[in-house]
């Protein structure tokens, strides 16, 4: 039940070209009753456009990432001739007699921030030869369906005639495919052409996101109401998986992103028994606090605060379903806070001192730049107008009439946390206000808490019209 599809990219001394490998199959099974039944339906089907604009790097320089950004890209498109959901991998498997080192490769598909080749997870490989395969984006496709990608190479600014010169890049990318069941993450990713109103993509990764002041992205979970913040590009990781080992332990899932509805109650972000503090996550009294007393639905002291969560911490039905996964920990600062500015801090390396940027764990907060990107904007002003201002201002007139009111991660009556740190100090983290603004606060203040979770990608939503994401019919989840 399984098709992969090739099509050679091959580069000499900085030249890299794409070639086009097709192959077709069809998925066939057999079951023996008193008569025979066969069930056959196609496969994956690859058809390419703009097949001249091959990707060709000779002659080239390092450039810029803003320069690479423009190049004409390679285009391939995606189709699903089954008759059931499929799921793929597009991945870039780097072939033998490459010597050019991986630190010095740009990739970008589609508009998707450009990451060098070794920031991918690695896969498996399809082609005994190659000498590791990344995979560049997982997703998957209904019945008929097609999805367009477009691919740039180019050769990171970093390098220098040491480092680059004369060296070769020999790589193909190859889409392998599977026929599947729909996951929860899937089907909430087909709604995005019927949603648009209540769903985008529009984040500099295309994520997918709930946005507005009522969408139906109510879910039950823990027995009890959660909300869909989206659809993202996510590690998900094995349960013994470092930052050191990520890459080998934590492959790219799209992963539904879920917020307890309701806070849990004010906690601190970090306050020691000794009145020390920091905006450092991973050492932080309330990551231990979710993952440690509130994961396990029991009770103890974390920091200056002891709690008791034995009747309303997560159960263990909830804890199969939570995926341990990689948060990035990247600051911001109050004074250039606009969304798409803090989603891309987030993911940074932007922090004070030496505070860690990445985390692997199962609980966390929402982000900044979540909040932000849940605004639907309003009549007088729209989505555009509002993640055109900075969240520090959305407390202030139209800022707040229009971009606060129409964003259902806001709630009147609280301050809430997230997980976002201010990177010009070592003591304050970012909470969205009551009154809409998106501001850093000292660490050791009371605020609400509503943890975030990551679902497995096997966990699957119960979707009818008893269960359609409104606030009276939740979706249900199932693993």
């Amino acid at each position: 039940n399984k098709k992969v599809v090739i099509l050679g990219i091959l580069a000499v001394c900085l030249s890299i070209s794409i070639g086009i490998g097709f192959s077709y199959a069809v998925w066939t099974q057999t079951e023996k009753q008193s008569t025979t039944n066969l069930v056959q339906t196609g496969c994956f089907e690859i058809s390419l456009t703009n097949e001249e604009n091959v990707i060709d790097l000779s002659n080239q320089y390092p450039i810029s990432d803003e320069k690479g950004k423009t190049k004409i890209p390679y285009s391939f498109t995606v189709t699903n001739t089954c008759s059931i959901y499929a799921s793929y991998a597009v991945n870039l498997e780097k072939l033998a007699g490459s010597n050019l080192d991986n630190q010095y490769i740009k990739v970008m598909l589609n508009n998707k921030l450009p990451h060098l080749y070794n920031y991918y997870s690695i896969a498996p490989k399809e082609d005994n030869s190659s000498v590791e395969s990344r995979t560049l984006t997982t997703d998957g496709l209904e019945a008929n369906k097609s999805r367009t990608y477009t691919l740039r190479i180019w050769i990171d600014e970093s390098g220098t005639n040491e480092t680059v010169g004369g060296k070769t890049f020999n790589s193909k990318i190859v889409i392998s495919a599977v026929a599947t069941y729909q996951s929860g993450a899937e089907y909430i990713a087909s709604l995005l052409e019927s949603n648009q109103s209540t769903i985008k993509n529009d984040d500099p990764d295309e994520n997918v996101r709930y946005i507005g002041a009522t969408p139906n992205n109510y879910v039950t979970f823990n027995n009890e109401p959660w909300r869909i913040i989206g659809v993202f590009d996510t590690f998900e990781c094995e349960d013994d998986a470092t930052t050191s080992n990520y890459q080998s332990q934590c492959p790219v899932k799209k992963l539904l992103k879920i917020i307890k509805n309701e806070s849990l109650g004010e906690y601190y972000w970090d306050y020691n028994t000794d009145g020390s503090y920091e905006n450092n996550w991973v050492e932080a009294t309330l990551k231990n606090t979710l993952n440690d007393l509130y994961y396990n639905s029991t009770l103890g002291p974390s920091g200056k605060q002891s709690y008791d969560f034995t009747t309303n911490g997560l159960k263990e039905e909830a804890q199969d379903m939570i995926a341990n996964t990689m948060w990035n920990l990247g600051g911001t600062i109050v004074t250039s806070n606009l969304t798409v500015t803090s989603y891309i801090s987030e993911r940074g390396s932007t922090v004070f001192s030496e505070s860690p940027t990445k985390w692997i764990g199962k609980v966390g907060l929402m982000y900044l730049s979540d909040y932000g990107f849940a605004t639907g904007g309003g009549t007088t002003y729209d989505r555009t107008f509002c993640l055109a201002k900075d969240l520090y201002s959305w407390n202030i007139g139209y800022y707040k009439t229009e971009c606060a009111k129409n964003d259902w991660l806001w709630d009147s009556s609280q301050t809430q946390w997230t997980l976002t740190p201010y990177s010009n100090d070592s003591i304050r983290a970012f909470s969205i206000g009551g009154s809409g603004m998106g501001n850093a606060n000292n660490v050791n203040i009371l605020h609400g808490v509503r943890p975030v979770v990551y679902l497995k990608s096997d966990v699957k939503i119960i979707h009818d019209k008893d269960h359609n994401g409104s606030e009276n019919k939740p979706y249900e989840l199932s693993i």
